[in-house]
């Protein structure tokens, strides 16, 4: 089934859900706040089937994922905020607006990964000092969710800061420092939240995702820790 044809079938699922007389009751209870905690649930889901490289799941969780979008359009669309066709419209200008190198230097000299993300990372900036695309996010930390898990947004804060940490012997002193004074520190919420600060700074100057790794690390524990 073409992709254009399998998407209008989920559209009319999705309004056969919510119509008010021969619906779902479920979900015809549902609204943004309520699918909030299901969505986030829906992505580590994927994440983790993505890691156990599991195809089949994969493809399945996907599908989850992708009826929360459709889900969260249709509640818009009967708000009449938007669609899910302006939607993809908003996506689609926004991947050719953040890959000049691409759409705007056909048969150019190709960028490399770390160059292609500095690209977009130029243009996202730019975005915040339009108006109409910026939203009025001109502070560097605008639209870093708090609701991210914390070593995450603390990559992305500091990605956004523009510090380019460097894995030095000053930084392994700072991290010796931190770890030998956090048994005395009065406040050891404080004393640890910056000594693990300082470890996502090492992840990124090291070029490691600091949020992979404490999962993989979670994952070796529960595999040696495991009852047989």
């Amino acid at each position: 089934m073409p992709a254009s044809e399998a998407l209008r079938e989920l559209l009319a699922i999705m309004a056969r859900l919510r119509d008010p007389e021969r619906g779902c009751s479920w979900d015809l209870a549902q609204n943004f706040t309520s699918l909030a905690d299901a969505t986030i649930e829906e992505a580590y889901e994927l994440v983790d089937a993505i890691e156990g490289l599991e195809p089949e799941r994969i493809r399945e969780e996907l599908g989850d994922f992708l009826f929360q979008a459709v889900f969260y359009a249709r509640l818009a669309e009967e708000q009449g905020w938007f669609n899910l066709n302006d939607v993809i419209m908003e996506l689609t200008a926004k991947l050719v607006r953040r890959h000049p190198h691409v759409f705007d230097n056909p048969g150019g000299a190709r960028l490399d990964p770390r160059q292609a993300k500095e690209s977009w990372q130029r243009v996202k900036q730019m975005e915040r000092r339009t108006p109409g695309l910026g939203q009025d996010r001109q502070q560097p930390f605008a639209g870093v969710p708090q609701s991210l898990p914390a070593l995450l947004r603390t990559a992305k804060l500091l990605e956004r800061s523009g510090e380019r940490p460097v894995f030095d012997q000053e930084h392994i002193r700072r991290l010796e420092k931190g770890l030998a004074e956090l048994a005395a520190a009065k406040d050891k919420e404080q004393a640890l939240g910056a000594l693990l600060l300082d470890c996502v700074r090492a992840a990124k100057a090291l070029g490691v995702d600091a949020e992979s790794a404490l999962r993989r690390s979670g994952r070796e524990y529960e595999a040696k820790n495991r009852l047989e």
